[in-house]
């Protein structure tokens, strides 16, 4: 018997203990890690079951995500990003604008299309 999944526990550098899966391909090949989105491991099977039943454990690869794109996905407080921040407790929300000002003038004119992947330390000189 195969199982489709493998659940584990990963720690953020600030202390959050979140779960993971690893998914087997039809090729049997495992792939993955991908957050579970949950933080125990019952709440992260029930996760898991529910993207079997609807086939999207293993998530699609579609076109690659722009720089752009990932810049807007900064919220500010409560983000991934900054509830993931190390040694940092004190972001101001004038610290956040700044950032996204700075990053709106300066660096998505350049950026905004170009994939993740594609931006490397030589591009970015």
């Amino acid at each position: 018997m195969r199982n489709d999944y493998t659940l584990f526990w990963r720690s953020y550098p600030n202390g959050k203990k979140v779960v993971f899966y690893y998914a087997c391909d039809d090729t049997d090949e495992r792939r993955g890690p991908w957050t579970a989105k949950r933080r125990s491991i019952t709440a992260a099977r029930n996760y898991c079951n529910r993207l079997i039943k609807t086939d999207r454990l293993i998530p699609k690869r579609g076109k690659a995500l722009t720089f752009g794109e990932f810049a807007a996905s900064f919220r500010g407080h409560g983000s991934d990003c900054l509830d993931n921040q190390e040694g940092r407790a004190d972001i101001t929300p004038a610290y956040i604008d700044n950032c996204k000002k700075m990053t709106a003038n300066q660096i998505l004119p350049f950026f905004a299309d170009v994939p993740l992947e594609k931006i490397t330390y030589k591009e970015g000189h």
